[in-house]
């Protein structure tokens, strides 16, 4: 059996090979494991997409080693990426948060992190999808 492969879709294919793997380097936290700050203002809801990498306070029966090793985790989740600077300003005025984070998502945490947001089902919310 002899294969033809034509030189036009070869370079066809690998041009979506390269721009997939650029995709998935670049643009991964942006398309994938996205969980939502929700919002709520004057009765109107409103969806920021974020990673859901994000950190959580742990309990180890010491609170001020708690709320200091939060308090680092979460300068260097925000500080991880530029776009995240204009999140943390977003969020510092909006005192009606909740965080929507999708059970395919959810699934993945372990199971500490998944006790802390089982204990805070006022802040946190696990939800089919992130739509």
């Amino acid at each position: 059996m002899k294969i033809n492969y034509k030189k036009t879709s070869l370079r066809f294919v690998l041009s979506q090979v390269v721009l997939l793997c650029l995709f998935m380097a670049f643009g991964s936290s942006k398309a994938f494991a996205q969980c939502n700050y929700v919002t709520t203002e004057n009765g109107k809801e409103t969806k920021i997409s974020i990673p859901c990498d994000f950190p959580v306070k742990y309990n180890t029966n010491n609170p001020e080693l708690d709320k200091q090793n939060f308090k680092e985790e979460t300068q260097k989740w925000f500080s991880k990426d530029a776009s995240m600077l204009e999140l943390k300003a977003t969020l510092a005025k909006s005192p009606n948060l909740q965080l929507e984070i999708p059970i395919v998502e959810y699934n993945k945490f372990t199971s500490q992190k998944k006790s802390v947001i089982d204990g805070h089902s006022n802040f946190y919310k696990v939800v089919q999808s992130n739509k």
